[in-house]
């Protein structure tokens, strides 16, 4: 992430959705390789540690607005959910999220 670049936190009652770190890179590429996580997706399933260490840092390289989602006491990885291509002067955003 650069400098100056806050991933702001967010909890439910249920759910904290938090900045995804390189330590969880071994949750997400079980993840990003689970069929019913993928069925509606038009990508390559994630299969290595490789992978997703590499998606991970992308990630973060590129300050997305991108968050790892876990049951609030828990920290297993149960989703992510990004922002993807928002262009924020028409306010115009792209929800994308993957769930097991």
């Amino acid at each position: 992430m650069s400098a100056g670049f806050v991933l702001k936190e967010l909890e439910t009652s249920r759910l904290r959705l938090r900045q995804l770190f390189a330590d969880d890179a071994g949750q997400l590429v079980l993840l990003r390789c689970d069929e019913r996580v993928n069925r509606y997706l038009n990508r390559p399933k994630s299969t290595s540690y490789d992978q997703a260490a590499g998606f991970i840092d992308r990630v973060l390289s590129n300050n997305a607005y991108y968050w790892a989602i876990n049951l609030k006491h828990e920290t297993t990885l149960i989703g992510t959910v990004c922002l993807w291509n928002p262009r924020f002067s028409i306010d115009c955003y792209n929800l994308f999220t993957l769930l097991i």
